[in-house]
């Protein structure tokens, strides 16, 4: 209670926020409840270092609000239903996924199946997209949802961020400039309007090194 307190009297000023107990105390459940009453026409960005992490937020996200619209992300090259690149190093994938999505555009061989299916059948893929944000799914569970229907989640997703209130990703979406600014952007909002929680932010000095 006394972390929830603080939290939200910070937040109340504009202040940020640092809140250090020991593990299993419930920092994440005290962080969303400071910050879940107060949201409103912001956004909540949610950073994490490992996926055990992401899955904690999820499984409270879920117990406390059926209203939230929630999208999760690992990495482009984690969430690629190409099973087949995936031993490409993140840069060459990068370069790889380009290509392909290049290719859909003009119709092109060869070309990405489910990123062509999104641009063939947007509504269709926005509608799940919206699903999946609204059953709170984790990006693996995303991934398996759209593919099966034929698309690409990590894309349709990041269509849908304008409706989504809630984003989780990890360390790299916010502190990496230019992925920041390219979800922000998805996202249709500016940093003013957002929310952000960092978890264990004790590893950031080693991230950015």
């Amino acid at each position: 209670m006394e972390f929830i307190q603080e939290a939200t009297k910070a937040l109340k000023n504009k202040e940020i926020f640092v809140g250090s107990a020991p593990c299993g105390i419930g920092k994440s459940l005290a962080s969303l409840l400071a910050v879940l009453p107060q949201l409103e026409e912001n956004k909540l960005m949610i950073c994490f270092r490992t996926r055990s992490q992401l899955h904690i937020y999820l499984k409270e996200l879920r117990a406390l609000s059926k209203d939230l619209c929630s999208v999760s992300f690992f990495s482009k090259q984690d969430m690629c239903p190409l099973k087949t690149k995936g031993d490409l190093s993140y840069v060459d994938f990068f370069e790889e996924c380009k290509r392909l999505k290049d290719n859909c555009e003009s119709s092109t061989k060869p070309y990405c199946e489910f990123y062509m299916n999104i641009l063939r059948k947007k509504k269709e893929a926005e509608e799940l997209a919206l699903d999946c944000a609204h059953r709170i799914l984790a990006p693996e569970e995303s991934v398996e949802f759209m593919s099966r229907r034929g698309f690409c989640a990590h894309e349709a997703l990041k269509r849908i961020l304008p409706n989504a209130n809630v984003f989780l990703g990890t360390y790299h979406y916010v502190f990496d400039s230019r992925i920041r600014e390219s979800i922000l952007k998805s996202f249709g909002v500016g940093l003013s309007k957002v929310f952000l929680i960092v978890d264990e932010a004790h590893n950031i000095p080693n991230f950015a090194r």
